[in-house]
């Protein structure tokens, strides 16, 4: 046989000790008053961090543009045609038409990517091109390293040069 329940058999809700949660409200709570309130303390001196932290101290120009980010996007636009040029130039090299490797070229474009690679982005867009610029030249580099090794190695030939006596 069935049993039925009623309501009458239980007691109401507010003799039941486990119906509220016992969590004090936001407004209540000492310890997030005192948070708040430090947080507000430390607004200053956390402005000043930033103002110093950000490119070029914290000056920017009259476009409200950090000082840094014209350095860093006439970077970002010159790194590509220095790429190609030391790129013809270790191909002349390996062909043979040059004699020694583009070394000091090469070494400008290692300061120019380092510091695209150590100026702060200060947005995504600035983050992304300057990721792209700087896997082309770590791809080229990869590569020129590799071929150089193997010239080294005997593995490549240099096809033409100078015909010696």
């Amino acid at each position: 046989m069935p049993v039925r329940i009623s309501f009458e058999d239980f007691p109401p809700a507010s003799f039941v000790w486990y119906s509220e949660p016992m969590v004090p409200r936001d407004d209540d709570d000492p310890w997030r008053r005192q948070r708040d309130r430090e947080d507000e303390e430390d607004l200053p001196s956390l402005a000043k961090k930033r103002a110093l932290n950000s490119p070029g101290g914290g000056a920017t120009d009259t476009g409200g543009k950090a000082v840094g980010e014209d350095k860093l996007l006439q970077l970002l636009e010159q790194v590509p045609q220095v790429i190609e040029q030391v790129n013809n130039l270790y191909q002349q090299f390996f062909s043979g038409v040059e004699r020694v490797p583009p070394t000091e070229r090469r070494k400008q474009l290692d300061q120019m990517a380092l510091s695209i690679q150590m100026t702060p982005k200060v947005n995504a867009g600035l983050q992304f091109k300057a990721n792209t610029v700087y896997q082309a030249y770590q791809s080229a580099k990869d590569r020129w390293d590799r071929m150089l090794k193997d010239l080294e190695s005997g593995k490549l030939k240099r096809t033409a040069g100078p015909k010696r006596p």
